[in-house]
C-alpha cells in the first residue's frame, strides 16, 4: 500500500512524473479512435500516441533503476498505466469491431485476476513483482493493439487479427504463470 507520505515524497521523481504523464495520455488513443470522424489520419494519430505511451514504459523503468528512484508509488502506478492504456484502447476498438469483444474480455479478466492476486499478496506482506511472462504479455498486447488501430486492409488486417490471437494466448499463459506461482496466496 502506498502511503500519503510516499506520494508526497516521491511524486516529483522523474520516473514517476513520466509515469504520470503516461497515465494522463493513456486514454487519448482510445478517444481518438472512438471519435465520430474516424479517418485514416485520426487512426494514425491514435496509433502513434499509443506506441509512444507504450514505449515510454521502458523508459520510466530504466530511469527509475538508473537513478536509484524505484519507489512504491512507481511500482503501483506503472502497471495501472499499462492496463489503462490497453483496456481503454481495446474498448474503443470494440465499438467499430464487434469481433474484438471476446479478446478484450479475456484481457480484462486476466488483468483483473492478476491485480486481485497481487492485492491479496500485498495484504499478506508478499510482493509479486512483474514476471518475464507479464512483460512479454505487455509487449505482445501493445503490438496487437497498435496494429488494430492502424487503418489496415487485406493481408495486413489478417496479420493484425493473428497478432491479437497471439496476444490472447500469451495473456492466458501469463495468467497461468502468475497463478501457478502464487496460488497459495488465494
Amino acid at each position: 500500500m502506498v502511503t500519503m507520505l510516499e506520494i508526497k515524497r516521491d511524486w516529483n521523481k522523474i520516473p514517476n512524473l513520466l509515469t504520470g504523464i503516461r497515465l494522463f495520455l493513456s486514454p487519448i488513443p482510445g478517444i481518438l479512435f472512438w471519435s465520430d470522424h474516424l479517418t485514416a489520419s485520426t487512426r494514425w494519430w491514435a496509433t502513434w500516441i499509443f506506441v509512444a505511451v507504450a514505449a515510454t514504459d521502458i523508459l520510466d523503468g530504466y530511469l527509475a533503476r538508473k537513478r536509484g528512484e524505484v519507489t512504491n508509488l512507481g511500482k503501483m502506478m506503472d502497471p495501472m498505466v499499462d492496463k489503462a492504456l490497453v483496456i481503454f484502447t481495446l474498448a474503443a476498438i470494440c465499438v467499430y469491431n464487434p469481433f474484438m469483444w471476446l479478446p478484450t474480455m479475456i484481457i480484462v479478466w486476466r488483468e483483473s485476476a492478476v491485480t486481485l492476486l497481487r492485492t491479496r499478496a500485498r495484504d499478506r506482506g508478499i510482493v509479486i513483482a512483474a514476471s518475464t511472462s507479464g512483460k512479454i504479455k505487455m509487449v505482445i498486447q501493445s503490438i496487437a493493439v497498435a496494429l488494430m488501430l492502424v487503418p489496415l486492409k487485406g493481408v495486413w488486417l489478417l496479420l493484425a487479427s493473428n497478432m491479437m490471437l497471439a496476444a490472447v494466448v500469451v495473456t492466458l499463459a501469463s495468467w497461468y504463470d502468475y497463478y501457478s506461482k502464487f496460488a497459495d496466496v488465494e
